[in-house]
């Protein structure tokens, strides 16, 4: 929680950032308090979510666009945000098979989806063009399982930049239902489009960069990202998907690295998240502009760590 803590304070400042860790740490209380009542494991609560807990603070990044809607009600967004993401995080763990769906595990799952959609009924029972936008990310989110389904999990398919973009754009679909969700309660639906727009560049940087760390322990367990088949189609390597004749995870750190592509592929994260800045310029959206020149930092970083690297291999 400490580094979570560094972050907001960062970026939302130390009275916005206390609020948000406030929504983080309810729905942990919350979590576990469920479990406890129905004789669950209440350590439910950390598999395969720490990362749902950026969530809770996602509504923060974007309130000061929004100053007409209520403390409570932002706070109320961040449990349903919170949520929502750990049970697609669960769900991505059962079908990259990490984790077996036994019954306490789909329990916990279907738990958190109902706590999020009943909660988000309350708050819009009388602002339907909320679902609207709610379904248009739900689609967008399964579009992406399903070519990444077809193309990475646990099946070697040919790298297509356009799948990889859709895939990338659409993992982390559903997040928009948050700053959309301000906005219909706010009377802003203009603001959505920019909105939208740069949390989608955002968000493939994310990815982008999330696949390129995890490249080698997403290649060991047979899945096959949208970087390790253009790593593999790159360097002109021939792969079988059984684990005996496909070259070996050293082989293509060599061809990732020596080749530049990792580099490439960082700078095609920044040029994203430019965009992401772009779509947001003229939007008093500080927070999330600061969410973005964070993670610019970051991937920025990296690619100076790599471009020595690949120069050294050279």
């Amino acid at each position: 929680m400490s580094d979570l803590t560094s972050v907001l304070t960062q970026i939302l400042g130390s009275k916005v950032a206390t609020e948000a860790l406030g929504a983080e740490r309810l729905a942990q209380d919350y979590q576990v308090q469920w479990s406890l009542d129905f004789g669950l494991n209440p350590d439910h609560r950390t598999l395969g979510v720490r990362r749902a807990s950026m969530y809770s603070f996602y509504p923060y990044l974007f309130r000061s666009l929004f100053p007409s809607v209520s403390q409570e009600t932002v706070a109320q967004l961040a449990l349903c945000a919170r949520f929502y993401a750990s049970s697609l995080f669960l769900a991505d763990k059962f079908m990259d098979r990490d984790l077996t769906p036994d019954t306490e595990l789909i329990l916990v799952h279907n738990h958190w989806v109902e706590f999020s959609v009943r909660m988000l009924s309350r708050i819009f029972h009388e602002r339907p063009a909320f679902w609207e936008y709610f379904e248009v990310y739900k689609a967008e989110y399964t579009s992406a399982l399903t070519h990444e389904r077809l193309q990475s999990r646990g099946r070697l398919g040919q790298y297509d930049p356009q799948v990889a973009r859709l895939i990338h754009l659409g993992k982390s679909a559903m997040a928009k239902f948050v700053p959309a969700g301000l906005a219909v309660l706010a009377d802003r639906e203009d603001l959505i489009s920019p909105l939208a727009c740069s949390h989608d560049h955002l968000h493939i940087a994310n990815q982008i960069f999330d696949d390129l760390r995890d490249w080698k322990a997403d290649y060991e367990r047979g899945c096959y990202s949208p970087i390790i088949q253009r790593i593999i189609a790159e360097a002109g390597l021939t792969c079988q998907e059984d684990t005996v004749n496909r070259p070996s995870s050293a082989v293509l750190s060599v061809a990732l690295h020596r080749s530049g592509l990792s580099v490439a592929v960082l700078e095609e994260a920044l040029q994203e998240l430019n965009l992401a800045q772009a779509a947001v310029d003229h939007l008093p959206a500080e927070a999330w502009k600061g969410y973005i020149a964070l993670l610019s930092e970051r991937i920025r970083k990296l690619k100076d760590d790599l471009a020595d690297l690949s120069s050294r291999l050279g």
